[in-house]
């Protein structure tokens, strides 16, 4: 590689402290790009002589195709007779070839150039680092994005939830709720609270039905579509679906005659001691769980 004065770049001085500079390790760069020394920094300094001579010493990196400097040189003034060694800079885009001396016409061999000053006879010499451009964007392995599948949320479970049952004395009537703000309400007006009578699901199973009689202050309630759409022709208010029917637990329906009231109960005993004092057993009015 025959390189001339005339690849020399643009020079800045970097300084030297004292001529003493501090020790670095560098790898030649031969067909990868390889991690070096900061840039231009001084590895050492040999065998230094007093002297009434001075030297400067210019490094420079250069392009290899176009002699162009693509990195800030640098320049080390008042350097005593001696010899000093220089490592090649890592520059973002380019590959280091190796190095060249200015004065002395010697090709470096390796990463480390060594300028010996006592060689000068001007009192001047320059180091030329040279690198060739590397493409980039050839030698980048874009890594493809994954996309990723969209989570689907699994429905959530709820769990069944409490039917309430409340008892009027004065009405004499029972009442069925899975509101517990009515049920907590009610419990101010007269009602008294009995506690859980059974659980219902809230999403499953066939629709049960309220009905309320103005009249005769009471409920009914029935998952029986025919019966809600009669009742609401004979004075009863419909008032949408009250829980469902759902489970292995039957809820059984009683009527009184004497009092015009139903009773419901999953209660088998209740169901049967009602049925000798007055009530009417009407079978399974719907299913509920435990």
């Amino acid at each position: 590689m025959k390189i001339k004065k005339a690849l020399a770049g643009i020079l800045l001085s970097l300084g030297l402290a004292g001529g003493i500079f501090a020790p670095v390790s560098v790898t030649f760069a031969t067909d990868e790009t390889t991690s070096v020394a900061p840039a231009g920094e001084v590895v050492t300094e040999a065998s230094v002589a007093e002297a009434s001579v001075t030297y400067t010493i210019s490094v420079q990196y250069l392009d290899i195709d176009t002699g162009y400097a693509i990195h800030p040189f640098q320049t080390h003034h008042s350097i005593s007779e001696g010899v000093y060694t220089f490592a090649p800079a890592t520059i973002a885009g380019y590959r280091y070839e190796g190095f060249f001396y200015i004065n002395n016409s010697d090709k470096g061999e390796g990463s480390i150039a060594e300028v010996h000053t006592s060689k000068s006879k001007d009192g001047w010499l320059s180091v030329d680092f040279y690198y060739k451009k590397v493409d980039t964007a050839a030698t980048t392995t874009e890594v493809p994005k994954t996309t990723e599948e969209p989570k689907v949320e699994e429905p959530k479970v709820q769990a069944p939830a409490p039917v309430y049952r409340l008892y009027h004395p004065d009405l004499k009537v029972h009442l069925y709720t899975k509101d517990t703000n009515e049920y907590k309400v009610l419990a101010t007006r007269g009602w008294k609270q009995e506690g859980i009578s059974w659980r219902t699901e809230t999403q499953k199973g066939d629709a049960v039905y309220r009905l309320y009689h103005p009249d005769l202050k009471v409920h009914l309630y029935t998952k029986d579509t025919n019966e809600y759409k009669v009742l609401a022709t004979r004075g009863w208010k419909q008032e949408g679906v009250a829980y469902r029917s759902f489970g292995s637990v039957p809820v059984y329906r009683l009527y009184h005659a004497g009092i015009r009231k139903h009773l419901y109960t999953k209660d088998a005993n209740e169901y049967k001691v009602l049925a000798t004092r007055g009530w009417l057993q009407e079978g399974v009015a719907w299913y509920s769980q435990p």
